[in-house]
């Protein structure tokens, strides 16, 4: 079809130089290799009583999902939370338009997703909510793009409402609100958490993005190579070194290529955690530390969710003064572990 292969379809498609992007995860995989390996040695001898030595993904996947802080985070008030919270933000005229369907059917997937059926007046966010800590992450996190979806320009092109080149933006946006419930303060007004615990959660939180952020440069790093010369015969060795490289964990690999979402999306979402941070940053040196109090920044972001996804991530990010793939700011958000 006149693609010189698999990468060459998805640079030119997503208008991104992957050499230059592996170059910058490469940095990032360096730069936070200290506080990875300091803070997944305390945990390890802290909740699985073993050394961080030739342990299996199997574990990656129960400190995921294991969280001493989930009493805080009730079902019943999930839906009504992010509904508070976006009245509060100045986004109440968009709950009409995001029809939330939280009903608890036997065969219903818990997990959260949002669909953009007709944006900006029509958007489906589905949840099954069970309670704590990911429930409210991954409802918060449908809800940026909801959000996001339901601000759109109604004048707009239907291009510029669906049809991004990537999904880094969307996904920076997500980023942003569904970190919001790691948020002492946030958690102390809206769901009464003492500020003591918040910011213990916080912690927690942060050691889960690290450990997510480099499981994903893992994922992109593999993606890399198998495609820019590797084989995939090779995938399984390919696949087993590099995710081992970048978490710690010993990888089977069976799953290269199950562990894998089309058109290097591992990409997208890399490039979402080093815009989120940019982004975040603005933020408080615009509206305060607290700025997800301020109506003001509500605003602000409704002015930049009218634009749907006609601008890329970096594009976006350059608006605000930031260089594209700069991360220090993400490198920055990880202080305090180890």
């Amino acid at each position: 079809m006149g693609w010189n292969g698999y990468m060459d379809f998805a640079s030119k498609s997503k208008g991104i130089d992957y050499a230059q992007f592996e170059a910058v995860v490469n940095r990032i995989l360096k730069d936070t290799d200290s506080v990875w390996n300091q803070s997944m040695k305390k945990v390890s001898l802290d909740l699985l009583g073993k050394p961080f030595e030739n342990l299996r993904s199997t574990h990656l996947l129960y400190l995921r999902s294991i969280s001493m802080f989930d009493d805080n985070y009730p079902a019943q008030k999930i839906v009504s939370t992010f509904k508070r919270y976006a009245r509060d933000m100045g986004f109440g005229n968009l709950l009409s338009q995001i029809k939330i369907d939280d009903v608890d059917r036997t065969k219903k997937n818990p997990r959260a997703v949002c669909y953009w059926i007709n944006p900006p007046q029509e958007v489906h966010l589905v949840i099954k909510p069970i309670g704590g800590e990911q429930d409210y992450e991954a409802m918060f996190h449908e809800g940026g793009h909801a959000l996001h979806a339901a601000s759109e320009d109604p004048a707009m092109p239907q291009t510029y409402k669906i049809l991004s080149r990537s999904n880094a933006l969307t996904e920076m946006y997500a980023f942003i609100l569904e970190d919001l419930v790691f948020e002492p303060a946030w958690l102390k007004k809206y769901l009464g958490v003492d500020l003591k615990i918040g910011e213990r959660i916080k912690m927690q939180a942060k050691f889960v993005n690290l450990m997510l952020l480099r499981r994903y440069i893992g994922k992109f790093l593999y993606e890399y190579q198998l495609f820019s010369g590797g084989t995939l015969q090779k995938g399984p060795e390919i696949y087993a070194k590099i995710l081992q490289r970048t978490t710690g964990f010993v990888h089977s690999g069976e799953k290269y290529l199950n562990d894998m979402d089309g058109y290097f999306y591992s990409a997208d979402y890399l490039r979402a955690w080093i815009g989120a941070a940019q982004f975040k940053d603005y933020l408080q040196k615009t509206y305060g530390q607290e700025w997800f109090f301020s109506a003001r920044a509500g605003a602000f972001l409704g002015e930049l969710w009218k634009d749907g996804v006609r601008d890329e991530l970096e594009v976006v990010v350059k608006k605000l003064g930031y260089h594209a793939w700069d991360s220090k700011y993400l490198i920055r958000s990880y202080s305090g572990l180890g």
